[in-house]
C-alpha cells in the first residue's frame, strides 16, 4: 500500500502575492476564490515556495502583502521551466 496525502490537512505560513479573483468550478458553477501565495524563511527569500490559494463560498479580505496563516488540502502541480 502507497500512502497518499488525499484527505490530509496542511498549514503554511504565507504572504498574499495577488489578489482574489473570483471563479466558477466547470460543470456546478460553484464559486470560489483563487489568490497565490508565497511561504518563504524569515527574511528575504530568493526562491520562496509559491502555493495557489482556493477559498470556497466566500471572499477572502486579503490585501497583497498580508501574512496568513493558511490551512487546507493540498494537491501538487510541478512546473518546469
Amino acid at each position: 500500500m502507497i500512502p497518499t496525502n488525499k484527505g490530509m490537512n496542511m498549514q503554511i505560513y504565507a504572504n498574499v502575492a495577488t489578489l482574489p479573483e473570483k471563479k466558477n468550478v466547470r460543470g456546478t458553477g460553484r464559486i470560489y476564490f483563487e489568490f497565490r501565495a508565497a511561504e518563504s524563511s524569515k527574511g528575504s527569500d530568493p526562491s520562496p515556495t509559491w502555493f495557489t490559494v482556493r477559498a470556497f463560498d466566500e471572499a477572502p479580505e486579503v490585501a497583497k502583502g498580508d501574512f496568513l496563516k493558511i490551512t487546507g488540502k493540498l494537491k501538487q502541480d510541478v512546473f518546469t521551466g
